[in-house]
Order: structure tokens, then C-alpha cells, then sequence
């Protein structure tokens, strides 16, 4: 038996495995922008004052809810950090700069 057919057994459906997939690719993007902000030897209430919102919301970013996070939320996080926020979408053929 491999793992998919154990997964079925189990009652655990393909829609089930790809949340749980993004779910993991959210943690660990929200994971990368605390640890570049712990590399800056900044805090959350610090970066919570350059952005204008409460540490809480900085809190939430960090902790994985980025699907929800507005991109003017996130462009601020970013410059916070020092950085810029780039928001493209990809094709197989092409791709297309919508935001930096």
C-alpha cells in the first residue's frame, strides 16, 4: 500500500492533500519573512510602528495568514524589512508584473 492509497483509506481526499500543501507553503513563507526580520534585529512592535498597525496584525502575518493579508498590508511589512513587495502572475509562457 503507498501513501495515497493509505491517505484514501483514511478518508483524506486530493482537495484535502493540496490545502494541506498550501496551508505548509503559507507557514513557511510567513516563518521567512519573521526570520528576515529577526535578522534585522527588529521587533514586531517595531515593525507594528513603521506600518501603522497594531503588533497583533504583524503577529498574524508572521504566523501563516497570508492568503488573507491585503497586498497594501504586506507592501508595508516588506518596506518595514527594507525591501519591495513584487506581485506578478505566471503563465507557462509568460509572465506579468502587476505590482512593485
Amino acid at each position: 500500500m503507498n501513501i495515497h492509497e493509505y491517505a484514501a483509506m483514511r478518508g483524506v481526499t486530493q482537495e484535502m492533500r493540496d490545502q494541506a500543501q498550501r496551508d505548509t507553503k503559507a507557514k513557511i513563507d510567513a516563518y521567512s519573512l519573521a526570520q528576515a526580520r529577526r535578522e534585522l534585529d527588529l521587533t514586531q512592535s517595531e515593525v507594528a510602528a513603521q506600518m501603522g498597525v497594531s503588533q497583533c496584525r504583524v503577529s498574524e502575518l508572521e504566523s501563516g495568514r497570508l492568503a488573507s493579508m491585503r497586498i497594501d498590508t504586506l507592501s508595508r511589512y516588506v518596506a518595514s524589512l527594507g525591501g519591495t513587495l513584487v506581485v506578478s502572475a505566471e503563465w507557462p509562457d509568460r509572465t506579468i508584473l502587476l505590482a512593485r
